[in-house]
């Protein structure tokens, strides 16, 4: 549309144009403070440990990118080469969780539509370049069928991508990148605080901050649904839960650990425990024990029993 408006003279007073509608933008999405951390170095978390290879990942409550930090070298013996990358994501994130030592993460987080706000976790596969070192993970049976404890005996050592020799980073064709498939999109389940993948990938669990359940996506069907695996009544303290961490032991095997803090992993609260014993992800049961008493006096306190999910090698990381 256009409108002109003349002077007696003829001379142009007022020209007004109209291009069309302005176009529409999308909502901000409020991100939840009690989600919010901060990114420091204390909170990087390893992914895997080995001889040639050892990577973290650092990601902050609220951000859009996530941190990929690798020491690789050419052999057992030769010096550490470190190298960081950054993956950014139009979410606002809320968790992140790994498998396979790192090359894949599961992020979980807050993305702005047209329509409103949508709660969100995708799959990124991290593809690293010719001469990067790479782990291999065994294929797990499916959910249902025990899997092979310790995690660590499926790892079954490191390879050079494109089968070539070792080249260290500064050397290399490109830099990685990662391919992103969305598992969950929706609103009916509000913000998820805490997710955490079943080593083997057989399945994702989560947390809505709502606490209203801890529900599993299943990882080898697309499009698949959350399903819940414990209710609020069942398991009242989900309402506080903020983290899920993975774990073995050496005498009752795999179980989740159910934090109150994304930060740290004490507190004057509460722990809940889903238990798996087999590894078959069908789960035993669940308990929650106070962070005092209860908890010192349980065998989840006994960390000489834990087994490492990421370390096959006895040296520390660099």
């Amino acid at each position: 549309m256009q409108i002109l408006i003349l002077g007696a003279s003829g001379a142009c007073l007022l020209a007004l144009t109209s291009l069309g509608s302005p176009a529409l933008q999308s909502p901000t999405c409020l991100f939840p403070l009690e989600l919010e951390t901060l990114s420091i170095e204390m909170h990087r978390t390893p992914t895997v440990v080995s001889d040639n290879l050892r990577q973290w990942i650092n990601w902050q409550g609220g951000s859009s990118y996530v941190q990929v930090g690798r020491h690789e070298r050419a052999s057992a013996t030769a010096e550490w080469v470190f190298k960081e990358y950054m993956f950014s994501t139009d979410l606002k994130i809320t968790d992140v969780s790994f498998a396979k030592g790192g090359q894949t993460l599961y992020v979980a987080g807050l993305r702005a539509t047209q329509s409103g706000c949508e709660d969100v976790i995708e799959r990124w596969d991290i593809v690293f370049p010719r001469g990067a070192w790479a782990i291999e993970v065994a294929p797990a049976p499916a959910r249902g069928t025990a899997a092979p404890l310790p995690f660590t005996t499926a790892v079954s050592g490191t390879v050079v991508v494109g089968g070539g020799p070792f080249v260290p980073p500064a050397q290399r064709a490109r830099a990685p990148f990662s391919n992103k498939s969305v598992l969950y999109s929706g609103s009916g389940f509000g913000p998820i605080a805490a997710i955490e993948a079943d080593p083997e990938q057989r399945f994702l669990l989560a947390i809505p901050l709502s606490g209203s359940g801890l529900y599993s996506l299943d990882l080898h069907a697309t499009g698949s649904s959350l399903v819940l695996e414990y209710g609020s009544t069942a398991l009242p303290h989900l309402s506080l839960a903020r983290k899920i961490v993975v774990h073995e032991h050496d005498d009752f095997g795999r179980f989740y650990w159910l934090y109150e803090s994304k930060g740290s992993f004490v507190g004057d609260g509460s722990f809940s425990f889903i238990l798996d014993s087999n590894n078959d992800g069908i789960f035993d049961g669940a308990l929650t024990l106070n962070a005092g008493a209860e908890y010192t006096a349980s065998p989840f306190s006994e960390y000489a029993k834990l087994k490492s999910l990421i370390n096959t090698s006895s040296v520390k990381v660099p």
